[in-house]
């Protein structure tokens, strides 16, 4: 955005563009699947009855909508369970999962796009003088995804300052590399 919005002004729009969920994924490769079944209504049902069980408190709509889509699904389960595993080996970046590359060649694919976004976008846009601390967090991420991460924690952890690695992690938010979620807790 920074290289871009400085050298060519009034001509580009920036896109965010995401990764894939796994729902897009399944409708991506199950595209005939989906046109010529029930499915797509029974999973507005879903949405549906979901609402109309919490306003009224009763679950029993909601449970038999589940069930119908259970059944509508059985013929597919085998497919999806192959297309989930597909999902957590490759990823759901859109070049990957449209070119249906292999998980070797994903790994290679995504290692160099790391390798090229801490060498050099980091490096160059960020002013980051050790990209070996980066690549540490990141692995450390990678490795410890959907647990409660405290930053002070992993600056001692990783013998990095606690302000590079509050520095750090906010430049990996901010090219949507990591994203983080607040801990809920309903207590006051």
């Amino acid at each position: 955005l920074k290289g871009a919005s400085e050298s060519l002004v009034g001509r580009v729009i920036i896109t965010r563009l995401l990764p894939m969920r796994f729902n897009e994924i399944v409708r991506f490769e199950l595209s005939e699947n989906f046109k010529n079944s029930e499915i797509q209504k029974l999973q507005q049902n879903l949405r549906n009855t979901l609402e109309e069980a919490l306003w009224k408190n009763d679950p029993w709509p909601f449970f038999k909508a589940c069930q119908e889509l259970a059944q509508q699904i059985i013929p597919l389960e085998e497919h999806l369970k192959i297309l989930l595993q597909q999902y957590l080996n490759r990823g759901g970046y859109p070049e990957i999962v449209i070119n249906r590359i292999e998980v070797d060649l994903a790994f290679r694919r995504m290692r160099d796009y790391v390798d090229l976004v801490l060498q050099k976008d980091f490096v160059r846009f960020f002013g980051i003088r050790d990209a070996r601390s980066m690549e540490r967090i990141i692995r450390y991420i990678a490795g410890n995804t959907s647990k409660i991460l405290v930053t002070r924690n992993l600056a001692k952890n990783l013998g990095i300052a606690i302000n590079t690695t509050r520095n750090y992690l906010k430049f990996l938010q901010d090219t949507l590399l990591v994203r983080s979620t607040r801990l809920y807790s309903p207590s006051l």
